[in-house]
């Protein structure tokens, strides 16, 4: 996608971010002239109608808010296949970068960017929309310290169904609330609880809940306690730990009611008259059970059977309906024959089928087997090491099994490899992000080694695949970009160049043109650089050194040219070579002239340079031997 122009627009500069929906890309407005971010969904969910209303959805929901701490949308096109979002840039990090970063942050630090994440929520909540998927991933930082929440891509309205099925759990697990684990109604609530774990995160450095799947981290939001905050930092204030505990509740009714007490909280935390305020008692248990218990009558025991007004209804409603059936029944027989009987048993009688092998078949295949045979199914999904994605590992009942139409088969239905979520390695060392790879059962590795001027020397500054897509761990190909530092290099040589030459030069390989100074000099011409400071040619620089040149303003004023002649004398028919070296106030040997000559030749206009306390002199060499001398005065 680099160098592509999407829209006729806006022209793609870099990938900057993605998961496992789509990817996010820098990109100039060719038309505006700034710099924005391109949202593309990925190619292989273009023709699935869900993700791409998914996608669309994430646009509908962010133009439907304005906001200082909402990432601003400005356009959403559809182009050959390509589904994009251009929304506003933000230059600077993730939360969850900046967390990384400094492990935890402070206190102050954490509630303000708490509160500017519960105003976004407070307005999108205004506006019926449930954010869904609220983690560090999805705020960003800028550099000048504004927050904005962006990834609307699981948003719903409150008005429309907001159901979390069981099958297709929604939203980042660690930071999942219980009755999306569940898969139960999601509400602003839900938004409220995400907001707790990621402030829990800001001021502890670790999350409530980990562990080894998905499966096992949403289970412990359920049913599990969490470690309280304080008892990680003591220093935290216990009206800070009191938010993030009536926020973490599993019962939704007793947590914030709305984002507008949650945020009102925030802003008053640290407040003197609430800092020390009493550790709120509440439940953090297993959530409740939303199943309520039925009361059932009393059983009496008569005649070793068990009875109860219910049961005894039940029986006599049995046995009036039983004697009706049979008087209808013989009633039947006697009207109509055997051959009416035959007619009537054989409409009873359901027909057997033989199970077909659907093993190794295609699930859709199978699922055609089985319609022909007119037999139902259940799809069960499962992840399998050995079994390609799409094929059916295991079936019940068993091939060759006879059962009635219309009976269910069970259908194991392999999903492939188990896909994991890419860590993060941004700003690890090698070792360290290699060990932690290998750990997570990645096998192919590579490491590139690059200068990278803004990152430690042997981190990790750029990682393939992006954290957070989904891979499989034993098949992808991870490539790490591991920091040099800045580049360092030989100096090149600009002397007798001109500031312009210089300048294109030092640009062209990352180096800074500092001072320039004008003083005259006999050591280059006017306009020409005669030195270079600090670093000489050949000496080794680093990338973004400062470089100071010296530009010759000419030959001194007192300068002046003279003009000078002398006599070679050879015989008539002797023929020698003939080297005149001048030196004059320039202070170094200037070979004037090199030439082979046929008997004495009278040589004139030798023009030299000097000052008026110097004296010039010009020397003559026959066949590399000196002959002749002879001086010259300024006056």
């Amino acid at each position: 996608m680099i160098g592509a122009i999407i829209g006729n627009r806006y022209e793609i500069l870099e990938l900057i971010g993605g998961g496992g929906m789509a990817e996010v890309y820098k990109a100039l407005d060719l038309i505006l002239q700034r710099e924005v971010a391109v949202k593309i969904l990925h190619r292989q969910f273009v023709h699935d109608e869900d993700f791409v209303k998914r996608f669309r959805r994430e646009a509908h929901a962010v133009a439907s808010l304005s906001h200082e701490n909402v990432i601003d949308i400005y356009d959403v096109g559809e182009e050959k296949d390509v589904y994009y979002i251009v929304m506003e840039y933000i230059e600077g990090s993730t939360l969850k970068e900046l967390i990384q970063r400094k492990g935890r942050l402070p206190v102050e630090e954490a509630l303000a960017i708490a509160e500017k994440i519960g105003s976004a929520l407070q307005h999108a909540h205004f506006n019926q929309i449930i954010h869904r998927d609220i983690k560090p991933q999805n705020i960003l930082i800028g550099k000048s310290g504004e927050v904005k929440v962006t990834d609307f891509g699981i948003a719903r309205a409150t008005t429309s169904a907001t159901i979390t099925y069981t099958d297709s759990v929604l939203g980042s697990v660690h930071y999942l609330s219980p009755e999306q684990a569940r898969g139960g109604w999601t509400d602003e609530k839900t938004d409220l609880y995400s907001l707790g774990v990621v402030l829990y995160e800001m001021i502890t450095g670790s999350l409530p809940f980990s562990g080894d799947s998905p499966i096992s981290i949403a289970l412990k939001h359920v049913q599990d306690r969490f470690i309280y905050p304080k008892e990680i930092n003591p220093d935290i204030p216990q009206s800070v730990e009191n938010i993030i505990l009536k926020a973490l509740v599993k019962d939704p009714s007793q947590r914030y009611s709305s984002a507008d007490d949650m945020l009102e909280d925030i802003k008053t935390a640290l407040l003197p008259e609430k800092i020390n305020e009493p550790q709120v008692q509440l439940d953090h248990g297993q959530m409740p059970d939303v199943d309520k218990t039925m009361m059932m009558p009393p059983i009496k025991v008569i005649n070793n059977k068990a009875y109860s007004p219910h049961s005894r209804s039940v029986a006599n409603k049995k046995n009036v309906v039983g004697k009706i059936t049979f008087i209808s029944i013989i009633s039947l027989l006697l009207a109509t024959g055997i051959f009416g009987f035959q007619i009537i048993s054989n409409k009873w009688i359901v027909p057997e089928v033989k199970v077909p092998i659907l093993t190794e078949k295609l699930k859709s295949q199978a699922i055609q087997e089985l319609d022909t045979l007119h037999l139902s199914y259940k799809i069960i999904e499962r992840f399998d090491d050995d079994v390609k994605e799409g094929l059916v590992t295991k079936q019940e009942p068993l091939e060759g099994t006879f059962i009635k139409e219309n009976q269910v088969v069970t259908l194991f239905i392999s999903l492939g490899k188990e896909r994991t979520s890419m860590p993060n390695l941004l700003n690890m060392q090698k070792s360290q992000a290699e060990f932690l790879l290998k750990q997570q059962g990645f096998t192919t590795i590579e490491i590139v080694d690059a200068y990278e001027e803004n990152t430690p020397i042997g981190h990790v500054f750029r990682q393939e695949p992006l954290a957070e897509q989904m891979v499989i761990a034993d098949e992808v190909r991870v490539l790490l970009f591991v920091s040099k530092g800045k580049e360092r290099f030989e100096m090149p040589n600009l002397i007798s160049k001109t500031e312009q030459e210089a300048e294109a030069i030092l640009t062209k390989i990352n180096l800074q043109l500092g001072e320039v100074k004008e003083e005259y000099t006999f050591e280059q011409s006017k306009g020409r650089i005669y030195k270079q400071f600090p670093f000489e040619p050949g000496r080794e620089v680093t990338a973004g050194d400062q470089v100071d040149i010296y530009v010759s303003k000419g030959y001194p004023t007192e300068a002046k040219t003279i003009y000078s002649d002398i006599l070679i004398p050879l015989n008539e028919d002797e023929q020698a070579e003939i080297t005149i070296i001048i030196k004059d106030s320039r202070g170094k040997e200037i070979q004037w002239k090199k030439e082979i000559i046929n008997g004495s030749k009278f040589y004139d206009n030798i023009e030299l340079v000097l000052m008026p306390e110097d004296q010039g002199l010009v020397s003559v060499y026959k066949n590399g031997k000196q002959i002749k001398t002879k001086q010259v005065s300024y006056y």
